[in-house]
C-alpha cells in the first residue's frame, strides 16, 4: 500500500488505498493521509513538512532509550505523530477540531456523523456482522487482516480523539 499526505496549517486531512476492510468498509488512499505525512514516512519528512515539534516524548520498547527499538512522539498542538523504532511514522492522533479526516470527521463531531461517513463498525461475533459501539466507546475501522486503520474515541456521542495508523484496531 502506498500513502501520500498533504499538510495545510489550517486544516489537516487524513487519507489510504482502496481495500475492503474487516468491517466491510472500503478505505481510499486519502483515508490514511495526514497533510504531507504518510504512515511509514521517515522522521526527516515529518520535520520538513511540520517543522520542529513543540514537545518530544521518548519511551523505550525494551527498557532502553535512543536504541533502534525506541518509540517516540512529536507533539504539535492538536496532533501527535508517533514513530516506531526504525524512525518511521507509526500513527497520528488528532485531538483538535482544527484537523479533519479526509471524509471530514473532526473532534467534536457526532457519532451519527461518523456512522453516516464510515458506517457502523463490524464484528464477526455479532449476528448481523455490525454493531453500534454506543456514545461512550471507540469506533474502529481497519484494513482486512491488518492493524492499519482509523479509530474514533467518543464520549457523550461526540468524537473526542481520532487515531490513524498502525494499531488503530
Amino acid at each position: 500500500m502506498s500513502l501520500a499526505l498533504n499538510f495545510s496549517r489550517s486544516l489537516l486531512f487524513i487519507g489510504v488505498t482502496t481495500a475492503l476492510t474487516s468491517t466491510g468498509f472500503q478505505f481510499d488512499p486519502s483515508d490514511f493521509r495526514v497533510g504531507l505525512i504518510v504512515i511509514g514516512d521517515p522522521i526527516d519528512t515529518v520535520l520538513v513538512h511540520l517543522g520542529s515539534p513543540g514537545r518530544i516524548d521518548t519511551q523505550s520498547l525494551a527498557g532502553r532509550t535512543l536504541e533502534p527499538d525506541t518509540a517516540f512522539s512529536f507533539y504539535y498542538g492538536g496532533i501527535e505523530v508517533e514513530f516506531e523504532g526504525q524512525r518511521h511514522v507509526r500513527y497520528v492522533i488528532l485531538t483538535s477540531s482544527e484537523f479533519a479526516t479526509a471524509r471530514g470527521i473532526r473532534v467534536g463531531d457526532s457519532t451519527s456523523t461518523v456512522q453516516r461517513l464510515y458506517g457502523l463498525p463490524r464484528s464477526d461475533s455479532e449476528p448481523r456482522g455490525e454493531y453500534d459501539p454506543g456514545p461512550d466507546s471507540e469506533w474502529g475501522y481497519s484494513e482486512r487482516n491488518s492493524f492499519l486503520g482509523i479509530r474514533f474515541t467518543c464520549e457523550n456521542g461526540r468524537v473526542k480523539k481520532i487515531f490513524v495508523g498502525w494499531g488503530a484496531c
